[in-house]
């Protein structure tokens, strides 16, 4: 065997053993990446809740009703609808819709979107004082506001539109970068009215969802695929020779 011979013999022994070193480790990265999606599951329909009535101006809910679905991509989206009155004198008003659960797998992909639309509707005398309080009178203007409040594993991010003030149909969204493994999660729109004694309003939510969206994960990143195919040939050699 001459010189240039063994060097190449040489090379190819080399390659082979560094290709069985790769292949293991290229295709834990593929199989830890599809393992690696995140799943969000409910705790059960989402709640209606105001605060315990106390003394002032409070809400009452009326026929609240509600329920909750899983997404195909590991999200949670639900909807709903309260009837709301407010009782015990005018002032500020609290009320929200609140969504929770847990889940499994980690944020390989980190962005979280949560995005909702609901509206609020008043009665006559709400309506009338959304403008302004009528001449002369003393009662609070009618308004409006809301926040989006998300909770993943115990960590609080506020959509950056706390208490915007709203007359008609809100819809929004907002992202949320994340990493790490899921545990736990809430989301809620919370509302604020400023209205006055005996004054009723409906609120329908038609979506409240929080969604990972397609799983970045769910497909093997092509430097994973890359690497894994590179050995390939080397190892089809080494099994020829043998």
């Amino acid at each position: 065997m001459t010189a240039l011979e063994r060097a190449k013999a040489f090379v190819q022994s080399r390659a082979a053993k560094t290709a069985l070193q790769i292949m293991p480790l290229a295709l834990a990265g593929v199989l830890s990446a599809h393992a690696s999606s995140v799943q969000f599951t409910p705790s059960g329909n989402p709640q209606w809740q105001t605060p315990a009535p106390g003394t002032g101006s409070y809400l009452v809910l009326q026929s609240p009703t509600s329920s909750v679905s899983s997404l195909s991509d590991g999200g949670v989206t639900g909807n709903g609808s309260a009837g709301m009155q407010v009782t015990g004198g005018s002032g500020y008003n609290y009320t929200t819709f609140l969504m929770s659960g847990g889940g499994s797998g980690d944020f390989s992909n980190p962005f979280v979107t949560v995005s909702w639309d609901f509206t609020v509707t008043c009665d006559a005398a709400c309506k009338a004082n959304e403008a302004g309080p009528p001449p002369g009178s003393d009662d609070y203007q009618d308004t409006f506001s809301y926040s989006v409040e998300t909770f993943i594993n115990g960590v609080e991010y506020d959509w950056a539109g706390n208490g915007t003030t709203f007359y008609a149909d809100p819809m929004d969204s907002y992202m949320i970068a994340v990493s790490g493994p899921l545990y736990s999660w809430s989301t809620q729109v919370d509302v604020t009215w400023l209205g006055n004694n005996g004054e009723t309003a409906n609120w329908s939510q038609s979506y409240l969802t929080i969604d990972p969206g397609t799983p970045t994960s769910g497909v093997p990143e092509p430097a994973s695929m890359l690497l894994a195919a590179s050995g390939l040939p080397f190892l089809l050699r080494l099994r020829k020779k043998r």
